[in-house]
């Protein structure tokens, strides 16, 4: 029997002052972030140091930029991610991970792909590179319950242009990224139909998912650390290939092609996790409030019965 971990991505900046708690009273996640911030001497994001404890303490995030809240979130969120898992790995019995969006990241890390200084690295310059890169993001939900037409909203969305189904949650929830412009665009439209719930921005930076990251995309590899300073993973990673199966990954050269293909192509839990076996069992990351991955697997599995 499967027994997976969820590993969530990020989510809106409203959500984020529950993970801001923890590493105001959590001892050894204020550790890990002193430890990475020593990683992380010298950057800056908008020409204000990153500093990541002293985000966490100051109440009115408003003196920062909208990029610099994102980098600063992402990053934390994988730090968290980790003491999360360090603390749960012994006992967890996890024989593979399944990770959504910036979760894949996460759980490649997570499942030994490098040590925590290497990894935070990478994720610095995944989100310095790719938060310069224009682009909104929101999602869609309809008023009445019901499966979204996700074939309709792909061939509106190539009608709208600059804008693309960037990931499926479930039969019920998906997201569009694109340009600012394409964003408004098909914001419109969608709203003039009637059938969807208010359309917001949903401010997680840059159009993840995506082929407006496909020169950021190029720039991260570049940027990536050496083959030897990787490892091929000690717990596989859940992914679709090219073909739309879902396959277990272990070694590196093909963890790391998946990491890469996540900044620019679409993410599809709901076909991830129809792809399963019935009798999988779940666990979580509960890096924000709510498991809210282990509530879109029930969604998922309430619509196949």
């Amino acid at each position: 029997m499967l027994r997976v971990m969820l590993v969530p991505g990020a989510q809106s900046s409203k959500y984020f002052p529950n993970t801001e708690e923890k590493f105001r009273f959590d001892p050894e996640a204020r550790a890990l972030v002193s430890q990475a911030q020593t990683f992380l001497q010298g950057v800056e994001v908008d020409g204000q140091p990153l500093l990541l404890q002293g985000y966490c303490m100051v109440q009115n995030k408003n003196a920062f930029s909208a990029r610099y809240q994102i980098v600063a979130e992402h990053m934390l969120i994988f730090i968290w991610s980790w003491a999360l898992w360090e603390r749960s790995r012994q006992h967890a019995k996890i024989t593979a991970f399944l990770g959504q969006s910036y979760g894949l990241w996460i759980a490649a890390f997570l499942g030994g792909l490098c040590d925590f200084e290497t990894a935070v690295g990478m994720v610095k310059q995944r989100l310095l590179i790719c938060t310069a890169v224009s682009g909104d993001s929101i999602l869609i939900r309809k008023k009445e319950a019901g499966s979204i037409d996700f074939a309709s909203l792909q061939k509106l969305c190539e009608q709208c242009g600059n804008v693309w189904l960037a990931a499926i949650n479930h039969q019920e929830q998906g997201v569009v990224s694109g340009t600012p412009e394409g964003i408004a665009k098909i914001k419109e439209v969608l709203e003039k139909q009637g059938i969807y719930k208010p359309i917001d921005s949903m401010r997680v930076g840059p159009p993840w998912h995506t082929l407006l990251l496909m020169q950021a995309a190029e720039k991260v590899k570049k940027n990536l650390p050496p083959a030897s300073k990787l490892s091929n993973l000690a717990i596989s990673i859940c992914c679709l290939n090219k073909d739309g199966k879902l396959v277990e990954v272990w070694e590196k050269e093909e963890v790391v092609h998946h990491m890469l293909e996540e900044l620019t192509q679409p993410r599809n839990f709901l076909e991830m996790v129809r792809q399963l076996p019935l009798d999988t069992e779940y666990a979580e990351l509960v890096v924000h409030k709510n498991p809210y991955l282990t509530t879109t697997v029930q969604i998922i599995r309430d619509g196949q019965s």
